[in-house]
C-alpha cells in the first residue's frame, strides 16, 4: 500500500506497508506531523501553488514509550518530550496550520471517545486531540462503522470511503 500520492511519489521515498500488515505499536503523533509538515514544505517547493494536506486517520491516543523516543525530553512538555504527547500534537499540528497546511483527522477504532483519555496527557481525551487538530470542524470527521464515538464537533459518516469522498 502507498501511503503518499502522486506526483511526490514520483521524487520523494512513499512509506510502502505490505499487503495485510498493520502496526500496533505505540504512537508519536507529533513525531508525525512534525516529519509530514517538513516534507510538505520541502515537496511544495518543487510544485508551487498547491495546497499542503495532511490527512491525520487515528484513535487519538499519543502513546509512545520512553524507550522508542531516544533524545526526547523527559522532564519538559514541548516537542520532542515523553509527557505531554497529545498537547505536543496539537501544537505541531498548530504549526502546520499556521504555515498553511489545511489537517483533516478522523477518529478511527473504538479507542476514539469523548471519555477516553490520552495516556500521557490526563486533561485531554482522544477526540480533543484529534478535533484540535483539524483545520476547523468541518474537517474533523468520525468513522462510526470502526467503533469510533466522537460526536462534538466532528462530520459523522458511516465509513472511511464516505470520509474520503468528503475530503
Amino acid at each position: 500500500v502507498q501511503t503518499c500520492a502522486l506526483p511526490i511519489c514520483k521524487s520523494t521515498p512513499c512509506l510502502k506497508v505490505p499487503a495485510g500488515s498493520y502496526f500496533t505499536a505505540e504512537t508519536y503523533f507529533a513525531q508525525a506531523i512534525h516529519q509530514a509538515q517538513l516534507d510538505l514544505v520541502t515537496v511544495q517547493a518543487a510544485y508551487p501553488n498547491t495546497q499542503n494536506v495532511i490527512v491525520f486517520l487515528s484513535d487519538g491516543d499519543s502513546n509512545a514509550p520512553q524507550a522508542l523516543m531516544p533524545g526526547a525530553n523527559t522532564s519538559g512538555y514541548a516537542y520532542p518530550a515523553v509527557q505531554h504527547q497529545c498537547q505536543q500534537t496539537i501544537d505541531e499540528a498548530t504549526l502546520a496550520k499556521q504555515a498553511g497546511t489545511r489537517v483533516y483527522t478522523v477518529a478511527y477504532g473504538p479507542e476514539a471517545t469523548e471519555y477516553s483519555g490520552c495516556e500521557t496527557d490526563p486533561v485531554l481525551t482522544s477526540c480533543d486531540t484529534l478535533r484540535q487538530m483539524a483545520t476547523n470542524d468541518s474537517t474533523f470527521f468520525n468513522d462510526k462503522s470502526s467503533g469510533s464515538a466522537c460526536t462534538a464537533g466532528s462530520r459523522p459518516a458511516t465509513d472511511l470511503n464516505t470520509i474520503f469522498t468528503q475530503i
